[in-house]
């Protein structure tokens, strides 16, 4: 159960390694405030999007 709630789904996975993209492309041209699907999205969006593939890669599915 613990597992279920705390292992990223892979629609998660792919919208952080989505958002993670866009923020590298975005940094490159010199900004890193941007708009990701409609949100505007900034350094602790990414944060977050950085652990959540960290907690992905530690449960094997990365």
């Amino acid at each position: 159960m613990v597992n279920e709630v705390l292992t990223p789904s892979a629609g998660e996975i792919a919208e952080s390694q989505e958002l993670l993209a866009a923020f590298e492309q975005n940094r490159k041209s010199g900004s890193a405030v941007f708009r990701f699907r409609g949100q505007r999205v900034d350094a602790p969006h990414c944060a977050r999007a950085r652990t959540l593939l960290e907690r992905a890669r530690l449960a094997v599915l990365l």
